[in-house]
């Protein structure tokens, strides 16, 4: 890595310059300070004192990395539900939030970079299911500890649900079902989880001799409107005859089963539905939403478990864990079925 005298040459300034721009000072215009940093970034430069400082200083913030073009927790009841839980179990230990998007239009900059170059967190959660290789080597720079929780990462602490045997448990219980269509209600399913709980409910309803049918794999975006609109564009494949349908999760699940209803269509009587997640809201509605339970907080409290280990300077190696969801069986699914 070079040193700030190089960088300096390079960009044709003093060390001093370099240095106020690297820590925010206001007597580098703004405009200079964010090409300085810019440039800093490209290059890999760093100040020593940057590098160490998360080490060494504590700020009793951890930072929540969320999704790439994440939108709002409005949109993802999911993410809110665990955003929920991770502050619950920060406050236990007196630990205050950060929520980091993914790009900071003011500072022009991944909002992640400028985040640690300024030594604001003390770690971070992130909820990502990918991290770019930039901010990988941000991590591994400025030794900053992280754990992903929800999503695995390639390497490092990983606390993630097991989509892959949600979507088998699924298709088991379906599988006894006689005379029925089996599908799937879906983001696309070229994202890795969706393939994931896929293949699941596949495996699930092989053991009992039955398939998905292709032609009900709806996919659409990840919304209960989106959801609706899948259902109403494709009514004619749930008029005749009887389906059992996994949907991508419980909000999904729920506009799933006001189409149908809005259709006429018996819950669970011509369709039965069963949601992911099991957020709050499935056992509110009517007809309650049989699902499948995320253990959010056994989750929650793992991973942050290992996030202050790694605060305080403890040896952490790689870490796997995975957690079962659980099945739910509430009003739209034939209750024998759950005896």
């Amino acid at each position: 890595m070079i040193n700030s005298r190089e960088f300096a040459a390079m960009l044709g300034i003093s060390q001093s310059t370099v240095s106020r721009a690297m820590n925010n000072s206001p007597l580098v215009p703004l405009e200079k300070r964010q090409y300085i940093q810019k440039m800093a970034g490209q290059y890999g430069f760093a100040l020593n004192n940057q590098a160490r400082g998360l080490k060494t200083r504590k700020t009793g913030i951890i930072g929540i990395l969320f999704p790439t073009f994440f939108e709002s927790l409005s949109k993802n009841m999911m993410f809110a539900y665990v955003y929920d839980v991770v502050q619950r179990e920060l406050i236990k230990s007196d630990y205050d939030i950060m929520m980091v998007y993914d790009y900071d239009e003011q500072a022009g900059m991944n909002a992640f970079e400028r985040i640690v170059k300024s030594q604001k967190v003390d770690g971070f959660i992130t909820l990502r299911s990918i991290l770019s290789e930039r901010d990988r080597e941000l991590i591994e720079q400025y030794h900053i500890p992280c754990v992903a929780v929800y999503n695995a990462q390639e390497e490092g602490a990983n606390f993630l649900l097991d989509g892959y045997d949600a979507g088998r448990q699924a298709g088991e219980f379906f599988g006894e079902l006689r005379d029925y269509h089996y599908g799937y209600v879906t983001v696309p399913v070229s994202e890795k989880e969706a393939q994931k709980r896929l293949n699941g409910l596949k495996d699930g309803l092989s053991r009992r001799n039955k398939t998905v049918d292709p032609d009900r794999i709806l996919e659409c975006s990840l919304s209960m409107e989106a959801a609706y609109r899948a259902v109403m564009g494709h009514r004619d494949r749930f008029m005749e005859g009887k389906s059992a349908m996994l949907v991508y999760n419980d909000m999904m699940a729920i506009g799933v089963v006001n189409a149908l209803k809005d259709l006429g269509i018996p819950v669970p009587g011509q369709v039965q539905v069963i949601g992911m997640d099991d957020l709050p809201i499935a056992s509110w509605i009517h007809p309650s939403l049989s699902t499948l339970h995320a253990p959010i907080y056994e989750m929650v409290h793992s991973g942050c478990s290992i996030l202050y280990q790694m605060i305080h300077g403890q040896e952490v190696g790689p870490v796997n864990q995975s957690f079962r969801y659980s099945f739910i069986h509430r009003e739209t699914t034939e209750a024998f079925l759950a005896e």
